[in-house]
């Protein structure tokens, strides 16, 4: 007959995962990173090697009759990164905006923009890094964010277990 684990065996085997490495995600009200953690380094509880900050996302209409014609909308997602962990971070693939059976990674060329978010440069240790996230869209896939409206940010960082959370979006006129 075999023996059950001891309820500590079993506790140690449960918490260890979620002691190594959380990813913590907030939302915040105006965009500027002000907001509060959707969960905190509370009582028992290890602190978040990794922070990120996510704003209200906007989409942005296309300028062009073209972009018009082939649906091309673009998602900007302001996000603050704060890497408390011993390693510094590549964020390039980092992030991704998941939608309605769709899924889209930022514009890496986008990145070099004023006020975007340097995808291409790993974050050190013990840096903040600080800008927008910018996703191009175009046709079913526009149509598919139209369509649910809630648009969904993955992070996943070497060493953190993937977490996503569901992104408010600006109203727009």
């Amino acid at each position: 007959m075999r023996r059950l684990p001891s309820p500590e065996w079993l506790l140690l085997v449960l918490a260890t995962p979620l002691l190594c490495a959380t990813l913590v995600i907030a939302t915040t009200s105006d965009g500027a990173g002000a907001g509060v953690p959707a969960t905190d380094a509370g009582a028992g509880r290890l602190p978040s090697p990794v922070r990120v900050f996510a704003g209200t996302a906007r989409i942005v209409r296309p300028a062009t009759e073209s972009g018009e014609g082939r649906r091309r909308i673009r998602v900007v997602v302001p996000v603050r990164l704060r890497n408390s962990s011993l390693d510094e971070l590549s964020p390039e693939a980092a992030f991704e905006l998941r939608f309605d059976g769709g899924t889209e990674r930022p514009d890496v060329r986008a990145s070099g923009e004023p006020g975007a978010f340097e995808l291409r440069r790993p974050v050190p240790r013990g840096a903040v890094r600080s800008g927008e996230l910018r996703f191009e869209l175009g046709g079913l896939d526009t149509l598919a964010l139209q369509r649910t409206r809630r648009p969904r940010l993955r992070i996943s960082l070497p060493g953190l277990l993937p977490f996503s959370r569901v992104l408010r979006l600006a109203r727009a006129g």
